[in-house]
Parts: C-alpha cells; structure tokens; sequence
C-alpha cells in the first residue's frame, strides 16, 4: 500500500496519460454511490464492493475527525482483481482517487497482521487521500484557478506520507497493522541493535539497506507514533494542515514546530532512534532472562532470503534469494554454508516445495492473458535451471508436496477476495477443493504423511492453524496471537 506521489509538474500530463488502457477491456464497470465514495467495479466483484463501500464510510467517519480534514467532493475507488498481490494506491491529482487489489495479503506480506484486511486497506489509502488533498492558503488560491496541481503535502518525504497512513490503518487497534505488527517490531529491534540505524536524510530517500523499500512504513509509521504519543493525535493533524499550505513546501520543519514541541524534524528523528534503542535493548534483556537458541548462519546475502526447505535426502536447503545487486532466484545451500549457487531465475510468490532432491515446486507470477499478472505452478529442475508449467491462469500460491511426490496441495485465489484450499496430482487431473469459506483465507498449507493437511486459517480476525482430515477442519490453535508457518515431524 503506498501513495502514487506525483509533483506539480508531472500531474500536467495526466490528461494525455489518462488516454491509456490500465486495465482489461474485457472488463465491464459498475458504480456504488456512497455519500462520500463512488466505487468502480467490474464483474465478479458485486459482492466485494459493497464490502468496500461500507469500510470507506467507515474509513470516513473514523478518520476525518482525526485528521481533522474531509475532502469537498467524493473519492474515486476502483477496484479490480487482475494480479496475485495485495496492493493499494491514493492520488489526489486529478482528483480523489483510490485503486485497490482484491487480494488478500499473503502469509509473507508485511501486510500480514490484520483483523480485517479490507479494512485495513481501505482505512490506510484513505488516510493518503485526507492527508494528501489537504491544501490551504495560497496553493489553494492556485488550484482554485488552474485546477488542482498543488498539493504540497505531496512533497513530504515518503517516510511521513506512509507513515502517517501506516499510524491510522488500523482503527486505534494496539494489536493489528503495521505499527502493531510482530514481524515489523521485530525488524525495528533488528536495525536499532545491530545497526546502522538510518539518520533522517537516509529514510527519506530510497534506502539501500535491509529491509530496503519497507523503511517508510516501518520507521516512518514508527515515527508518526512516537510524534503522536508524544505530542497528541492533534499534533499531526495540525502539521498536515500547515504543511498543506506552505508556499515552499521542502522545509516541513517550519510547519512542525509549532505542533512538535519547536523541534525540527532531525532533532525528533535522533530522540526517536534513542527511544527505538532503549526500547530493543529492554526487549533483548527480557529475552535473555530465558534460554535462547544460537542459530548457526548459512548464508550472508543480504536482501531477502526467505521460503527454506531441506531437501528430502538431507543434502541441501533450497531457499528464495532477492536482492539489489542480482536476478531474484532459487538457490541451494549445504548443512555446513557452503553455497551451491542459484538453480535458475525465478520470482516466486510464496513459498516453494520440494518434490524430490532434484524437483521444486513454485508459484511464479506472470502476465495472463497481457493485461493481467496470475501465479501459477511450475516444477523447476534444480540441476539445470528448466522449468516446466503445471497451471495456466489458476492463481495459485504456497504449494506443498506430499511426502510420495504425487500431490500437491496448494492456495488457490477465486476471485473477489475469496480463497481455497485445493489439491491436486502433480501427473494430471482434476483439482479437489478441500476447503473453502467466503469469509476467511488460507495460507501455507503442510502435508502429513498420512494425508491430513496443516494449514493457517485467518477467520473472524484471528489466525490459527488448522487440520484438514478427510473432508473435516478442526483448530488446533485459537488465540490472539498470529499464528503461522506449520511444519509436520
């Protein structure tokens, strides 16, 4: 979920960009009048845009009197289901737009923390809209004659435009969102104990370092909630309005000042990193109270090095490799680190499995049909890189293969917003669909040698894991916690 951005300038080519085909022609629109939102939908789809309609006029009445702003006219949302990634975007310029995927996050995503993840969604690209078409003063005088090209907290460093959206995605809720997320807590410790801690300049530009493209969300809506603890939620509402009229709009410390205590924002940033630090340093003592495992490293690649799995004769671990500096792929890695390098270019999507010490299987995206982008099964020889297409168009993810080879059970995305779990012979034949329910999603399903299968199931705001067994499902977890990756002995 991140703002399209546009300066000035760029928005003056909008009329000739808007002559472009972003999505299928194959597609037929229809429209829901809200009070506030209009929502553009195409077939398939009915059932999940009044869902939309109803989180944005609660998206609405929840954060305009937070952010003490709501926009004159109504917003555009256009929702649409042509890729296997969950993702959203806010523009003010031309006007009030917001597109969304009708996917939900994956069990990798750092979206992944959610009670609802429409909206959560919903609540986050709606903060953008609030926040980005709050223009005063003479920018307003300007947009009043020319049109709506000013919008100077468009300006703002990615950090405070995510990061403010990030601190409101999820309803006050302490225990949902990014802000409230395990994994993002974690990777705050990470950076805050082992350094280097990115100065201000660093985060608000594109950062190379791990974790890469997540530092506006995770420091920036770290940030917002360290100004908004500090200062009151009033704080960041008044700094949008004044950021939001200034004529010169690359110095938000003017505006700041007056709701951050007269501090600039370097100064706050440096009083945050040392609260990010005294924070880590007391999580790590009370860790250590207890005995903690010593993990020996295979690998050093940097990026993201994700999805591991022992081959079946206890050789190797085959894992996902992405990073800056190469092509992402799958790569295989000895017990003791010695590196076996990459077995083949692939951008997989989700977890991978392994059929044999010479076989996997992945989910890979790729353009469907030219104007879509689908995640279908392939098996990939991990001794000369080729690959061979078992799905066309199914958008699957997260496969798993039984322990004889034969089956494959794997997530299957339906269609407006829905979810199954499906299995399937890998020789051929038809798929089996084990378990699906309109309200909930699933996610990294695991085969037992006797056929049952572990899988996560996120259901009425909770993740559990459950067991499918001969046509049945039963929890064996249900708490708050967020509950994932289930692996058999």
């Amino acid at each position: 979920m991140r703002a399209r951005t546009l300066c000035a300038a760029a928005a003056l080519a909008l009329a000739a960009s808007a002559r472009a085909q972003p999505y299928d022609p194959a597609f037929r629109w229809r429209t829901i009048e809200t009070p506030h939102f209009r929502v553009h939908y195409h077939q398939g789809e009915d059932a999940l845009a009044q869902d939309v309609a109803r989180e944005a006029e609660r998206a609405h009445a929840y954060l305009t009197p937070r952010l003490g702003y709501a926009p004159r006219r109504r917003t555009e949302i256009v929702l649409s289901d042509d890729v296997d990634d969950a993702n959203g975007s806010a523009t003010p310029i031309p006007y009030n737009t917001i597109r969304l995927f009708a996917v939900a996050p994956s069990s990798f995503s750092v979206l992944q923390d959610y009670r609802d993840w429409l909206r959560e969604v919903v609540q986050h690209e709606y903060t953008h809209i609030l926040h980005l078409d709050r223009v005063g003063g003479f920018p307003a005088a300007f947009n009043a004659v020319f049109g709506k090209l000013w919008a100077p907290n468009l300006f703002l460093p990615l950090f405070f435009i995510e990061g403010l959206a990030v601190t409101n995605e999820s309803e006050g809720d302490a225990g949902a969102g990014r802000n409230g997320s395990a994994l993002f807590d974690m990777w705050a410790r990470a950076i805050a104990l082992e350094g280097p801690f990115p100065s201000i300049d660093q985060a608000a530009n594109q950062y190379l370092e791990w974790p890469v493209g997540n530092v506006p969300y995770l420091l920036g809506g770290r940030f917002m909630g360290f100004l908004q603890a500090r200062y009151g939620p009033q704080s960041l509402a008044g700094f949008s309005a004044d950021q939001g009229s200034a004529v010169w709009p690359w110095a938000p410390s003017w505006a700041g000042a007056r709701w951050f205590g007269g501090k600039e924002f370097p100064e706050l940033w440096t009083e945050y990193a040392a609260a990010e630090h005294a924070y880590a340093l007391g999580r790590q003592a009370w860790v250590r109270t207890r005995p903690v495992t010593t993990p020996v490293r295979l690998t050093s690649r940097g990026g993201l090095v994700d999805t591991p799995r022992f081959s079946p004769d206890g050789r190797f671990v085959a894992y996902q490799s992405r990073n800056l500096d190469d092509k992402p792929g799958l790569r295989r890695v000895t017990l003791d680190g010695k590196d076996l390098g990459r077995v083949a270019v692939v951008d997989a999507n989700g977890t991978l499995a392994l059929r044999s010490p010479r076989e996997a299987l992945v989910a890979i995206g790729e353009v469907h049909h030219e104007f879509r982008v689908y995640d279908d099964l392939w098996l990939v020889d991990l001794e000369s890189g080729s690959r061979r297409r078992l799905t066309s168009g199914a958008r699957t993810s997260d496969p798993d293969v039984s322990p004889d080879g034969r089956t494959a059970v794997y997530v299957r995305n339906t269609g407006g917003g829905t979810m199954a779990l499906v299995r399937r012979a890998l020789d051929g034949g038809p798929e089996e669909v084990l378990y699906a329910h309109g309200g909930a999603q699933v996610f990294m399903p695991r085969i037992a040698r006797d056929g049952r299968v572990a899988f996560e199931l996120h259901e009425g705001g909770r993740r559990d894991i459950a067991v499918w067994k001969d046509g049945q499902v039963e929890r064996v977890t249900d708490d708050d916690a967020l509950d994932t990756g289930p692996a058999w002995t």
